[in-house]
Order: structure tokens, then sequence, then C-alpha cells
């Protein structure tokens, strides 16, 4: 049996999840910024380029998953 207190609190897991799911791609696009500010300064930069395609792959991977485990709490 569920009481109230018990569902105020998976109320609250939910915010706490969806605030965690934006910090971590807020933090995704910022690096994501900074390669592509380091590739405009130096277009030959191996380490911006690769970071660049990590960040590319991480967002779409992130955002994915993301999506689907507020699905599953909601």
């Amino acid at each position: 049996m569920y009481t109230s207190k018990m569902i105020d609190q998976v109320g609250d897991t939910t915010d706490g999840y969806i605030a965690l799911a934006h910090a971590v791609v807020k933090l995704a696009c910022q690096d994501y910024i900074a390669a592509l500010k380091d590739l405009d300064k130096n277009p030959n930069n191996e380490k911006a380029f690769w970071r660049k395609g990590e960040c590319e792959i991480s967002l779409k991977m992130k955002w994915k998953d993301i999506r689907k485990r507020i699905r599953i709490i909601s």
C-alpha cells in the first residue's frame, strides 16, 4: 500500500532525474562548443576533431537514453 508521502517522494525523485538529465546534456553541449571553438582556431587540431565527434555520438546516445528513462519514470 502506498502512502501519500511515498507518492510525493517518487515525484521528487522524478524531478531529480530530470534535473540530472538536463545537467548531463548541458555539460556535453559545453564540451561540444569548446571543441568547435578549438577547431575554429586551428582546423588541424586532431584532439578537438575527435572530441567533437565523441560529443556528437555521446549527445545522440545520451538524449535517446534520457528520453527513454523519463518515459519509464513518468
